[in-house]
């Protein structure tokens, strides 16, 4: 295991620390996550509506867990998170990916970043620097091709370089059909909506007419028109 992700739904046990405590013996890294924070802040405002201040609960919840955990390593961390796909976006879930990717060996890292899910800023900046470099390997393969005498087999293999590149892009960045009525879904936004807002920001209809656009040229260049 290249590091230990330690989950806690409510306050972290002996049992928690007894196994930090081995995994660091073993020079292995290991990460607290407190998990359903959304019920705590709930329970909270249901007990002192009155009082209730979201800012300075977490930052109870993170002191009171790093004041125990740190008795096993003086720099640990503690992530507070929620399991509800809506609320990805909210405590610390981004800075636990960016924590996790930047932790992870150099050589595993690309494959754990392009393994993920588009789930909030961090993975997705780290998923357009691995596909920027990507453009050089695809670049890189269309050369080598172009070299070889064989008639129209270079624009044939670039044409269909570019199409798979395309979609590996969209799903990746999460620009496909699926991820993004999948966003509609989870945060009940009209799917004609969510595609004006990214066609404001973003050339989708680039991206989908794309296919179309290299595959009419490569057959307009076969039959030399």
């Amino acid at each position: 295991y290249d590091f230990f992700l330690i989950l806690c739904r409510t306050r972290f046990t002996e049992n928690d620390l007894s196994l930090a405590s081995e995994v660091k013996q073993n020079n292995k890294r290991f990460v607290f996550i407190r998990t359903n924070i959304d019920s705590d802040l709930f329970n909270e405002y249901e007990d002192h509506p009155s009082t209730y201040n979201e800012e300075n609960i977490l930052e109870r919840i993170r002191n009171n867990s790093l004041e125990y955990i740190r008795s096993v390593d003086p720099n640990a961390e503690v992530f507070l998170i929620s399991g509800h796909l809506k609320n990805r976006l909210r405590f610390d879930f981004g800075r636990l990916n960016e924590t996790l990717l930047r932790n992870y060996p150099s050589l595993k890292r690309e494959s754990m970043i392009l393994s993920m899910s588009v789930m909030c800023k961090e993975v997705l900046v780290a998923k357009v620097a691995t596909l920027y470099r990507r453009i050089w390997l695809i670049a890189s393969a269309s050369a080598a091709v172009a070299v070889i005498p064989v008639p129209f087999l270079s624009l044939g293999f670039d044409a269909t370089l570019v199409m798979n590149e395309v979609e590996f892009y969209k799903k990746q960045l999460g620009l496909d059909q699926a991820a993004l009525f999948k966003l509609s879904q989870v945060y009940r936004i009209p799917m004609d909506k969510i595609e004006k807002e990214l066609n404001e920001v973003f050339p989708i209809q680039y991206l989908n007419s794309l296919r179309s656009f290299v595959f009419d040229f490569a057959k307009k260049q076969a039959i030399g028109t």
